[in-house]
Order: structure tokens, then C-alpha cells, then sequence
């Protein structure tokens, strides 16, 4: 195999702190140019796709029902398909087409285009939701796609000199970051390449405080051998638009193949993914035709079926696998459980190959990372059948003999702190750039307002500084007004100076190159009390979870917790709230009308208190449905609850809740993990 195989800690320069960190190692040219030199790249698309990209995230917004705004630009966008709505919506028994005219009626059996003209004035005539409704995420009827423009060109400035890609396919990328403010971006130059690369990934960094972690994730397997992409920066433009900093990195596609491997148009690369299968091997389709082929088919009755590590390694690089283990042991990684995620699968001859991508939550972060805990105590896959196949714990002699390596030759601070310096003191005026304004995330390069507001979009500028040293950052999520998790992330010098100190003196490595950074040597490790962070994120919605409140008490419950039951409506998690539910209980069945209260009034947003409930306050509906213990008065307003605004309600009072109709729920993962959840269903 080509792939670079690991340098022996003779040949390094260890301790020599102005080496060069890639010194004796081959990268593609795009990333030799760019490294501590940063590039602009323009992405240039035509008019109608920008609008549609400003679209986009305006509708991902307004049809959200914790913001429920009517915006008909979404009703009437391109990717809407009016024939495939209306049928779902004839189906439902939503539109009535005995009240349509005779040429309504004939658009519909004579299956013709229909306009969306057409499509609203039948909503009109004959429907029982409103065009907001219809659209509205709490709908199944229609979804917004992700952004992609098939012609599109790329600019590529670097010292002074500008390169043109005239042929580029552009796409939104990521998959649990699409649900930040700040879009990622897929590029594919076709027929062409940029410096020797075709496929390309930029990459905000959004969850990453010191934006390093991806950056020496790759850095890191560059220089120990491993087969995986590689990182630098670049400035981002989208048309005038500035985008802010990027991560660029290359992506694991057949043109990596061929530079790594040396092997042209390759049909046998992998992707591999949970959502690929239930294996607790790999879950693994073809790179290019996204299909289980015979190849991967075999290869998973092989490895399923295997008895002993000798019969494994006939087809397997086992050797490769346990030095990934042993990488993520110490980078403290957790999201690359073997058949869960960020891995792909090349096959090398007679030999499969695994390859591990996307650190951007190694070295500490997320979680609860502890760095004095010995590899059995941290591994997610312990009980896994291919650990056990192999025997992997903490004395298995391979596993041991790669940590060791690692340590002396790369996983240590006099390796990494000087590289980190390095990064910090020329990213700095970027990340600062891209970091402004401080107090209003939304107003930052390449940031478009979205429903659910992450703490981790309001990173600074000193929490890059302080985060890239020995600084621990706790992110406190409530998903009540009492109730939070804890997400800490730790300082990236931390997490590598504490767990290369453990690891030390756990194998009794011979770590006295790095005399100064161990107990007792001249460099003084600072106390957590004098630099931990804590940064709190409240949420709105239902019961300050940030979702919504569930239309209906009915609803198949997924799961719960102390928030309380959790249904989904369409394609969104909702939430009975524990507090909300008690009041409904409460509430008297009886048809009577509330005698005696005061006049009812409309809401201003002041004084919609509501809100705070996940639901908006009544604009036309005065129909009293619901009492709560509160006292305070719930209608039903296009097929959602709002709050009535009045003066006093006598607590005695009490009408019957009457639930909205809505389509059954689809079954799917929660966007976050609470504990005792799976922990990687939110990447």
C-alpha cells in the first residue's frame, strides 16, 4: 500500500520546537500551499440559485412552528411539487373537491402541472388548513431541500494569484451541523482539479471553541500514517457574500484513492454508517453507487463469521484497526465507533482497510472526557464482537506497543504545543473576523437565523485563545427551566498534557524527552479553578426545551424524561411537558361557557405570556378551550394553541380540551442526546 507507514521516533526531531510539524511527510500540493497561508476561495453561483439559497434558510425558519411566520415566497418556491401536495392533501380528506370548479376538478384527474396560482386559489376554495398550516413544519406535505447548485464556479486566490474552476457542483455538507447558523459546504470540480484535488470540504468548525480540533485530527494522522484526509484554512465568499473562516479539507472520494493508493477511478471505497444497517461489525454501501454491492456483502459475512484474528487477517488489516483504536484512545475520541459513523472502508488489493475522518470532537470535547482513564475504561466498544475477536483491552500487547509509539513520536506537547502555537497566532485575526459580533451571533460572517439557536454558535474570539490552551469550557443546556446536561470541552493543551501524562506512567513509556511537561518537571499545569468556563444556553419552545409543545395528549411517546414525554409531529420532536401536563389534567370536562369573566383581548408581544409555553397568543380566536391551574385561558388558532389575554379568570373555571387533528407522527432519532441515550444520534 502507499499510504505513509509510521516514522520511527528516531527519525523525528523530537524536542526541537521550530520544526517544521510536517517535516519528512508528502502532503497533496493544495495542502503544502495553503498550510500558515491563507487562500480565499469565491464560490460564484448564478442569480436564481442565490436567491434560492437566501430562500432556503429564510423558509427553514419561518415555517418552523416555533416561529410560525407566513411568508408566501416559501409557499410558492421552486423545490414545492403542487401535484404531489394536493394529492396527500385529497387523500387526508383536507380539500373537499365536490366545493372545486369543474376546471379545478379537471387539473386534478387529468394529472396536468399544477400552477401554484392553481394550487392556492383550490386551497382557498376547498381546504380545512390554511397555506400556512400546509406548510408549516408540523406538516408532513412538503419539506425544503438542501441547498445544491449543479453550475456553479470557483475562485481560488492565493498570494495574489487567482485560479478559475469554471465547472463546480456546490452542496450544503455536514449532518448534525446543519442545524447551525453557519452552512458547510461540498465542492466537486468536474472534468478538472484544484492543485491535484477534485473533491473538496469546507468545514465552520461551529462546535469546535478552538477551531484546531479537525485541523490537527488530520495533522496528527498525516504525520503517524494513517490513511485520512488533510486540513488547512481558507477566507469564503459566496457570490460578495463573506462567509467567514473555513476549515478545508479534502474529501475520501476516488481521487483520494488515486493519490494515496495510486490507484485510478476506483470502485471499491465505502462509506460506512449506522444509518447503512444494524451490524455491530460495519454498516457499510459503495462510495459510488450508494448500494450494498457483492463485495461489501462478502466482506461482512467474512468478518461476522470469523473465528481467530489469523483468519481475520486474510482479508482484514488488523494491524491498521488496532493503531486506530489505539488514535482514538488517545485523541479521546468517541465519535468513531467502528459501526457507527465517520468511517469508511477501502479495499486494498485482497485486503480491507479502515479509515477514520472528522475530529472535530476529539482531544476532550463533549461528553464527560476524562483523561486519566485507561483505554477498557473509556472504549465505547468493549463488548463489541470484533474487540472481542481481537481481544483488544488495556494489556493487549499490539494495542500497547501503538500507544506507545504514538506518544514518543507524535501524541506528546513537545510534538504538539509549538504546532498549536503556531496555528493560534495565525488564525487569531480570522477567527476574531469571524468571531464579530460578540453579541449578536446571527449578525456574523455566513450566519442565517435559525429556529434553534445553539450556544455553541456564540464562541469568541477568547474562548478560541483560551480554549486552545488549559482552558475547560462547560456548556450547560437546560431543556427545562430547572434541568440541564453538561457538555465540557476540554482545553486541547490540557487534554494532551493530561492524557500523555497518564499514559506515561501507565505503560511506563519512556517519556523523558518531555522531561519539563511531566509531575514534577518545570512546566506548571494550571488549576482548573482559575480557568473553567461556564457558558449557559436557555432555550424557548415548550417548557424552555427549544421544541415544540405537542398538539395532542394522545401521541405515541418515544421516549421520557424529566422534561416529560416526547412525541413527534411530522418530521419535528414534541414535547408533554411534566408542568403542562398537570395543568391540562386539571382542567374540568364540561361544555359549559365560563360565566363571568372579564372581556377577552388580543396579544401584542409584550404581553403574550404564551409564549414562554411554546405557543403564540390568540389573534382572532376567543373560544375558551382550556383552563389551566394558572388560571390563564387556552383557544385553538389555525390548528395550534394560543393563550388569550384578559385581566383575571376565576381558577374555578374550566372547559375541556379538544385536541387539534394532525397527521400521524413519523418514528425517528431525537437531534440530541440526553444521557443513557445512544451518544451519536446527534451527529
Amino acid at each position: 500500500m502507499r499510504f505513509n507507514s509510521y516514522i520511527l521516533a528516531s527519525t523525528l526531531c523530537l524536542g526541537l520546537a521550530k520544526a517544521n510539524f510536517f517535516e519528512g511527510f508528502q502532503r497533496p500540493e493544495l495542502f503544502e500551499v495553503t498550510e500558515l497561508n491563507m487562500p480565499t476561495i469565491r464560490l460564484n453561483i448564478g442569480d436564481e440559485a442565490y436567491s434560492r439559497f437566501k430562500l432556503t434558510y429564510k423558509c427553514m425558519y419561518d415555517t418552523h412552528p416555533l416561529n410560525d411566520n407566513d411568508n408566501e415566497d416559501c409557499y410558492s418556491a421552486s423545490w414545492n411539487k403542487y401535484n404531489e401536495i394536493l394529492n396527500s392533501l385529497i387523500t387526508d380528506n383536507v380539500v373537499d373537491t365536490n366545493k372545486l370548479t369543474i376546471e379545478q376538478q379537471d387539473l386534478i384527474n387529468n394529472n396536468l402541472d399544477i400552477s401554484y396560482d392553481d394550487f392556492k386559489s383550490i386551497i382557498t376554495a376547498a381546504s380545512s388548513l390554511s397555506m400556512k398550516q400546509i406548510f408549516s413544519q408540523r406538516q408532513l406535505y412538503t419539506s425544503i431541500p438542501l441547498f445544491e447548485a449543479k453550475k456553479a464556479s470557483l475562485e481560488f486566490t492565493l498570494n495574489g494569484e487567482t485560479t478559475v474552476k469554471d465547472n463546480v457542483k456546490i452542496t450544503v455538507g455536514g449532518k448534525y451541523t446543519q442545524n447551525f447558523e453557519k452552512p458547510q459546504f461540498n465542492l466537486n470540480i468536474k472534468d478538472d482539479s484544484l492543485y491535484g484535488i477534485k473533491h473538496l470540504r469546507l468545514r465552520s468548525e461551529v462546535i469546535d471553541p478552538s477551531f484546531l480540533r479537525s485541523k490537527l485530527g488530520s495533522d496528527l494522522t498525516t504525520v503517524l500514517g494513517f490513511p485520512s484526509n488533510h486540513a488547512t484554512y481558507s477566507k469564503v465568499f459566496l457570490n460578495d457574500d463573506d462567509m467567514g473562516l473555513y476549515l478545508l479539507r479534502d474529501a475520501i472520494k476516488a481521487n483520494w484513492v488515486e493519490y494515496n493508493f495510486g490507484v485510478a477511478n476506483t470502485t471499491s471505497l465505502y462509506t460506512c454508517d449506522l444509518m447503512y444497517g444494524d451490524s455491530l461489525f460495519y454498516n457499510c454501501v459503495n462510495e459510488e453507487t450508494e448500494e450494498k454491492d457483492e463485495d461489501i456483502t462478502n466482506f461482512s459475512n467474512q468478518i461476522e463469521n470469523a473465528q481467530s484474528v489469523e483468519e481475520l487477517n486474510q482479508f482484514f488489516d488488523t494491524d491498521l484497526y488496532i493503531k486506530w483504536q489505539a488514535y482514538k484512545y488517545l485523541t479521546g475520541s468517541w465519535d468513531h465507533v467502528t459501526n457507527q459513523h465517520n468511517q469508511y472502508l477501502y479495499k486494498d488489493g485482497d485486503k480491507w482497510l479502515d479509515i477514520l475522518y472528522d475530529f472535530d470532537s476529539d482531544l476532550g470535547a463533549y461528553k464527560i472526557p476524562v483523561p486519566a482513564q485507561t483505554f477498557s475504561q473509556e472504549s465505547l466498544e468493549m463488548n463489541f464482537p470484533l474487540y472481542k475477536l481481537i481481544g483488544l483491552n488495556d494489556n493487549h500487547p499490539q494495542l500497547v506497543e501503538h500507544i506507545k509509539e504514538m506518544v514518543t513520536t507524535a501524541f506528546n506537547p513537545v510534538k504538539l504545543f509549538p504546532h498549536i502555537d503556531e496555528l493560534v497566532k495565525y488564525l487569531y485575526p480570522y477567527v476574531l473576523e469571524d468571531r464579530t459580533p460578540e453579541d449578536d451571533p446571527t449578525a456574523r460572517p455566513g450566519h442565517y437565523l435559525r429556529s434553534d439557536h445553539k450556544i455553541e454558535n456564540g464562541f469568541t474570539a477568547d474562548d478560541f485563545l483560551k480554549n486552545s490552551e488549559f482552558t475547560n469550557i462547560f456548556l450547560n443546556k437546560y431543556y427545562t427551566e430547572t434541568n440541564y446536561d453538561v457538555d465540557e470541552i476540554f482545553g486541547v493543551k490540557r487534554w494532551i498534557l493530561e492524557r500523555f501524562r497518564y499514559v506515561c506512567t501507565l505503560y511506563s513509556i519512556d517519556c523523558s524527552f518531555a522531561s519539563e511537561y511531566l509531575e514534577g518537571g518545570s512546566f506548571e499545569l494550571p488549576n482548573t479553578e482559575s480557568t473553567d468556563v461556564v457558558l449557559e444556553e436557555h432555550k424557548e419552545g415548550c417548557s424552555s426545551s427549544g421544541y415544540i409543545c405537542c398538539t395532542r395528549t394522545d401521541c405515541e411517546v418515544q421516549f421520557s424524561d424529566e422534561a416529560g414525554d416526547w412525541c413527534m409531529e411530522a418530521n419535528l420532536w414534541c414535547l408533554i411537558s411534566k408542568n403542562r401536563l398537570m395543568s391540562l389534567q386539571q382542567s374540568v370536562e364540561t361544555e359549559e361557557t365560563v360565566e363571568n369573566t372579564p372581556s377577552l383581548t388580543l396579544a401584542t408581544n409584550d404581553e403574550c405570556w404564551s409564549l414562554a409555553e411554546g405557543f403564540p397568543c390568540c389573534q382572532q380566536a376567543t373560544n375558551v378551550e382550556n383552563i389551566d391551574e394558572q388560571g390563564r385561558k387556552w383557544s385553538v388558532e389555525n390548528g395550534d394553541w394560543c393563550g388569550i389575554i384578559e385581566q383575571v379568570v376565576p381558577q374555578s373555571a374550566a372547559v375541556s380540551l379538544q385536541s387539534a387533528v394532525r397527521p400521524q407522527p413519523a418514528v425517528g432519532p431525537r437531534p440530541t442526546a440526553r444521557p443513557g441515550e445512544n451518544p451519536f444520534s446527534h451527529i
